[in-house]
């Protein structure tokens, strides 16, 4: 997978017009005059401003500016190298993917993540059929009544001694080296062992359903030895970056547009069985925005059944922090003190129903479990209370929601709604805010200029010919030094749409692609051609009015100063910049 690709392979991808398709794997998308859009997965967003665009084969976002080309696209949502994101669209496309010859030091790289990766692939199965001979990893797998089906699916197995598994491997022809740089074994002066022996095995597969490491149990109830340990971190393997069960649960999640987040392997395992496709857990850690960024590209609602003891709720908690930052719809499921893989197994997935019926937003779980511990009939207590959720009120984006928890809270606490309200506002005018000045081009209001300078910028993107003859125009006409360097750019290249993205400065893009975007709706050459020219002269009659202006300024001052040399020089000027009039530009 890694090794470097040849060029007529990229350039195959590069002519791919998909870039639709491709990217409604990911996200929905809805059809838009010549444009899609949709919710951008690359920020949080309640209202759609990801368009992507057929005729160009781009994306832009006009709410976080990412812009790019589909090679960009799936480098972005995927975390991938150039490379792998050739791959992965050839794949898509039914591309012959051709490799070739790359740098000794690159070729080494990438070898040694494909080799990693198959020492992964190689070690689960070698796993899984040590579990057709390990009666105690069997009887473990029956305690926790998992069905053959369940174990085959999540591909469970089990760790012998390391010894077994060093030798089994060893007769597949797995080099020692990639077993010790795999992180599968660890290597001391005496001996080479496993920290997976005498475990049952759990593979965990990141988004493309590779196999990057392996989470282990122990199954004896007297050892001292940690109950979890899972692969080393490394670049395939990072525990802030993945959920577990969700390259099986992608398709689900898309149809049932909802995720439920839960916090161990084996509830995830046990939920699928019961029926419950769209199901992941969190990788032993908190909720990271890693995760929830890979979440959202598949949905924006989330349901919360971690356990319901006080770690438990307490993770809830943070997590709750981390989705609502993120613009995630989230509920909270009550588990009545059991995790879901045991609760579906003592009352059944019509209960697990019942139960997500009756879940609660992430604001009235928030509410009462920081309530828990106070008691309210003290003033001091109230006032913890209310500072404690108005971080969570705050997230909350629709008016009409927050207003109405406001009023819950108050009439809860006995206390006026203003108070609330005052308080919310004063922790909002004293966050930490960054003073410094952004110019966002989609929300600042634009002058009638600066408009004509960014729709020639536009037209000459798609329109070599009128590129050409901007060549030949005095860009001092344009007011706006950004535009102006933007338009320079695009007249010094000769490519066209995506293409001009792929290669400009990471300055330029997100500007590039805002105009790349702009520019569909200029569809034909006529229509192009007329509001050219059209901006051309609207700039051109902007300098002969800013040219006056300045003379006539000039002649004040040398007037004042009794210069007669210089003012007879600037009043000549004047006159014969009035005589030649405005500059029409004409093809």
């Amino acid at each position: 997978m890694f090794e470097k690709i040849s060029d007529q392979t990229i350039q195959q991808v590069k002519n791919y017009n998909g870039i639709v398709d491709f990217i409604q794997q990911y996200l929905t998308l809805k059809k838009r005059g010549q444009n899609y859009i949709g919710l951008c997965p690359f920020h949080g967003e309640k209202t759609p401003s990801f368009t992507v665009s057929p005729q160009k084969q781009i994306f832009h976002c006009f709410g976080c500016h990412e812009s790019g080309d589909l090679i960009a696209f799936a480098q972005k949502i995927d975390n991938l190298t150039f490379y792998e994101a050739i791959e992965v669209i050839a794949n898509f496309a039914n591309i012959d993917v051709v490799r070739e010859q790359s740098s000794k030091e690159m070729k080494q790289h990438y070898n040694q993540l494909e080799r990693t990766l198959a020492c992964f692939s190689q070690a689960s199965d070698v796993f899984r059929s040590m579990l057709n001979e390990s009666q105690f990893a069997k009887d473990y797998f029956a305690k926790r009544q998992l069905s053959q089906e369940s174990i085959d699916m999540f591909g469970l197995g089990c760790c012998g001694s390391s010894k077994q598994l060093f030798d089994a491997l060893k007769v597949l022809n797995v080099p020692e080296a990639d077993l010790v740089s795999s992180g599968l074994f660890s290597k001391n002066q005496q001996d080479i062992y496993c920290r997976f022996q005498h475990r049952v095995i759990f593979p965990i597969a990141d988004y493309q359903s590779r196999i990057v490491g392996f989470g282990a149990r122990i199954t004896d109830p007297t050892s001292n030895a940690a109950k979890y340990v899972n692969s080393e971190e490394s670049k395939l393997f990072n525990k802030r970056k993945l959920l577990y069960g969700l390259s099986y649960a992608k398709q689900s999640i898309k149809q049932q547009k909802c995720v439920l987040l839960v916090e161990g392997y084996m509830d995830v395992i046990m939920c699928s069985q019961y029926g419950f496709q769209n199901v992941v857990a969190c990788m032993g850690t908190s909720l990271t925005v890693d995760q929830v960024q890979l979440i959202k590209r598949l949905t924006e609602s989330v349901v919360i059944m971690f356990d319901n003891d006080k770690a438990g709720q307490t993770a809830t908690k943070r997590s709750i922090e981390i989705l609502l930052q993120e613009n995630m719809n989230v509920n909270v499921v009550s588990m009545d003190q059991m995790d879901p893989a045991d609760f579906l197994l003592q009352f059944g997935a019509d209960a697990l129903k019942e139960k997500l019926a009756e879940s609660v937003s992430a604001f009235q779980f928030f509410y009462s479990f920081s309530k828990s511990d106070l008691d309210i009939s003290n003033i001091n207590h109230v006032s913890k209370l209310v500072a404690d959720v108005l971080p969570i009120l705050k997230c909350i984006s629709d008016d009409v929601v927050r207003s109405h928890y406001i009023c819950l809270m108050a009439q809860d606490l006995k206390i006026n709604e203003e108070v609330i309200v005052a308080k919310m506002d004063e922790l909002l005018y004293n966050k930490t805010q960054d003073y410094s000045i952004k110019l966002d081009t989609n929300k600042v209001g634009k002058n009638k200029y600066q408009k004509a300078e960014e729709t020639i910028l536009a037209v000459i993107c798609i329109n070599l010919d009128l590129r050409e003859y901007l060549k030949g125009v005095d860009l001092t006409i344009f007011i706006t030094p950004f535009i102006k360097s933007l338009t320079e750019y695009v007249i010094n290249s000769n490519e066209l749409d995506g293409v001009l993205l792929e290669n400009a400065s990471a300055e330029f893009k997100s500007s590039l692609g805002n105009v790349l975007m702009l520019a569909t709706q200029y569809d034909t050459q006529m229509i192009q051609k007329n509001v050219f020219f059209d901006c051309l002269n609207v700039l051109s009659k902007q300098k002969f009015t800013q040219d006056i202006s300045q003379l006539k300024e000039q002649i004040k001052l040398y007037e004042e100063s009794g210069n007669e040399t210089e003012l007879e020089k600037v009043m000549a000027e004047l006159d014969q910049k009035k005589k030649g009039g405005i500059y029409e530009y004409k093809y």
